[in-house]
């Protein structure tokens, strides 16, 4: 179902549950996707962890919590940095200061989004509300959450904002 709605990439699965969109056109975004189930009572959710990453430059390793602020309506996006050292912070408030990225997010319907910095790469891994199936037993129901194209746009957005700021 993920695939129908990124057809502008094509999906190379390489394992049942995780594959890797390529990008189809010009300047789009290529990343990976994996499946994890978080199980409820009489249910489970299916839910869809999207990771980008770009090469950097050896650094430090780190990671940061990214979201957005305000309280009924989004009016900002912040970065938390839980690990890493002074360069790993400038980078993360570099990109969050971005115009690109904060407007993806402000659209951008997520459960998590985390920076990760690798010895030689920059990588995030985001929880999107799209793009889930949702199972229950009782009643016995099974329901696909679209990827809607605003929140494809927003998605590819940061990830674009992302190369452009750390890439």
């Amino acid at each position: 179902m993920v695939a129908i709605d990124l057809s502008q990439h094509r999906l190379e699965m390489d394992h049942p549950h995780h594959g890797r969109f390529v990008a189809q056109g010009e300047g789009l975004p290529s990343f990976e996707a994996h499946e994890e189930v978080v199980k409820n009572f009489l249910g489970h959710i299916t839910v869809i962890m999207w990771r980008f990453s770009v090469p950097a430059p050896s650094g430090e390793p780190g990671w940061a919590v990214i979201r957005t602020t305000g309280g009924l309506r989004r009016i900002g996006v912040e970065g938390l940095t839980k690990e890493g050292d002074a360069a790993f912070s400038e980078s993360l408030a570099g990109l969050v200061a971005h115009a690109g990225f904060g407007r993806a997010l402000q659209v951008l319907d997520f459960k998590r989004y985390e920076l990760h910095r690798e010895r030689t790469s920059w990588r995030t891994e985001v929880e999107l509300i799209g793009a889930s199936e949702v199972i229950a037993a009782m009643p016995p129901m099974r329901r696909y959450i679209r990827l809607y194209p605003d929140q494809r746009s927003a998605l590819l957005g940061s990830f674009m904002a992302m190369g452009q700021v750390l890439g």
